[in-house]
């Protein structure tokens, strides 16, 4: 039986990059550098590198919107099959417009990733609401798998990203005692790696 792994949260925090990264390995060097060769013909100056694994989900439609009106790319619900047992759901960004096609996608996934941006971390922490679709998916899915991934990490000074990360698991882990997975991760910010995990133990894993 085929697994779902959604991504949702918020705008710009690198859930179509990520889910992009993670398609990007069933796709042939030449099939990515056709799509990614399209984008610069469709996009020109507004293409940009750091962006192109999500460039392999969204089309140019989504992108042009997001580049005139500096909101998320994703507009709806982007499925990718992986492999025979292992698929792939990018989701639009938690707002009141897309609503409906966001929890539709999250409802569909067996592993749930949501992503929130490092630098957001202390302005989110201060109002739990915004955390409001992890303890639905905590809910009403209690037995499916859900990981949260402080996304853009790379952004932060190491001193600063310890603080992040330990803020959010005393707030999930000790305050609501909610035992999930907590994982900084940076995506695809340098030429020479395309993701890099920051661990519990603060080392870095390079990822090809």
């Amino acid at each position: 039986m085929s697994k779902n792994i959604v991504f949702f949260g918020k705008a710009e925090t690198g859930k179509s990059t990520l889910a992009g990264y993670l398609y990007a390995h069933k796709l042939s060097d030449k099939d990515k550098n056709k799509i990614w060769n399209n984008r610069r013909k469709e996009l020109g100056v507004l293409y940009d590198y750091q962006e192109r694994f999500s460039y392999l989900l969204d089309n140019y439609f989504e992108i042009k919107r997001h580049k005139e009106e500096k909101s998320g790319t994703t507009r709806t619900l982007h499925i990718e099959n992986i492999s025979d047992d292992f698929n792939i759901i990018d989701t639009p960004a938690l707002t009141h417009s897309q609503y409906q096609i966001s929890h539709k996608g999250i409802f569909m996934g067996d592993i749930g990733v949501y992503m929130i941006e490092a630098s957001k971390v202390k302005k989110m922490s201060e109002k739990i609401l915004q955390y409001k679709e992890i303890f639905l998916w905590s809910k009403l899915k209690e037995n499916d798998t859900l990981l949260v991934l402080i996304s853009i990490s790379d952004l932060l000074e190491e001193i600063e990203l310890k603080s992040v990360y330990e803020e959010i698991v005393d707030l999930f882990n000790g305050e609501l005692k909610m035992n999930l997975k907590i994982i900084p991760i940076s995506i695809n910010r340098n030429e020479g790696t395309d993701c890099n995990v920051y661990t519990k133990a603060y080392n870095w894993y390079k990822g090809k």
